[in-house]
């Protein structure tokens, strides 16, 4: 790969998959000894670092071809737009985790007699189409100006993409 990725694109993957590294150690080590102060601003700080995205937008300059001089790529508000997106994909990846441990959790529920399970599944089925909702109305409603203007019919469905609803 060193062959195919040439500077400033190889250096800068180098430099994140360094910080990579080093935020995995860390997380390791606070999974070893848990810090009970941790803020969230330094969880996500981490977080930032391990989930592997920088590496994607290294990976997509140089597929893309995008030559932003270093001064412009840390400059502060370049930075901070980064680390938002980062921030989403951190986000998407425990989102995805979470429907996971709920999907364990779901399978790993007592039986509370026939009538009481009809009425727990509704009341989770209720429940998630409560989070699944809420996440599609932010997408489409525009009040968040996130894909065009609300009510485009050319727009896509975003929530339907990011969501298969009937597997809740």
């Amino acid at each position: 790969m060193f062959n195919a990725i040439e500077d400033p694109y190889w250096s800068s993957l180098v430099r994140n998959n360094i910080l990579l590294a080093e935020g995995m150690a860390k997380e390791a080590a606070d999974r070893e000894s848990p810090d009970p102060e941790i803020t969230l601003d330094e969880y996500m700080k981490v977080r930032r670092d391990t989930i592997g995205a920088r590496q994607l937008f290294d990976l997509g300059r140089w597929i893309y071809k995008i030559d932003i001089p270093c001064e412009v790529l840390t400059h502060p508000a370049i930075v901070e737009i980064e680390d938002l997106f980062v921030d989403i994909v951190s986000l998407a990846n425990t989102f995805c985790q979470v429907l996971t441990d709920l999907e364990n959790q779901k399978q790993a529920l007592p039986s509370f007699g026939e009538n009481e399970d009809i009425q727990v599944a509704k009341y989770i089925k209720m429940v998630s189409d409560v989070v699944v909702g809420t996440i599609q109305w932010s997408l489409e409603c525009g009040r968040y100006g996130h894909f065009g203007i609300a009510g485009n019919v050319d727009a896509p469905n975003w929530g339907d993409v990011v969501f298969d609803i009937d597997s809740f």
